[in-house]
């Protein structure tokens, strides 16, 4: 599923339903994300996004999300491409994933 984008100024809207749709990623004219509205309760909050570059490493963005305060903690992380342009979202738990499975490999060789 796709996050939904709007750009800084437009009217936030989001889908009710859908654990997906939960989020939704502001960005500004270049298409670099600024924000997250998170729509959590139903009320939504807005807060500054974390970013990450394709290509990255896994250990890497784990820790810069694991260094942030601890409401956004575990809100996900933008990817973006070389010019900072939005191209997804990544959770939290794909990313502790990612690390895990490259230290069961590394046990393995």
């Amino acid at each position: 599923m796709t996050t939904p984008v709007v750009r800084v100024g437009e009217p936030v809207r989001y889908p009710r339903t859908g654990a997906a749709r939960r989020h939704t990623v502001l960005v500004d004219e270049q298409e670099q994300p600024t924000h997250l509205y998170r729509a959590g309760d139903g009320s939504g909050r807005l807060a500054r996004i974390t970013t990450v570059q394709v290509g990255d490493l896994s250990t890497a963005a784990l820790r810069m999300a694991m260094m942030r305060d601890g409401d956004t903690r575990l809100a996900p992380l933008a990817c973006v491409d070389r010019a900072g342009r939005f191209l997804r979202l990544v959770a939290v738990e794909d990313l502790v994933r990612a690390v895990l499975n490259d230290a069961e490999a590394a046990d393995r060789s």
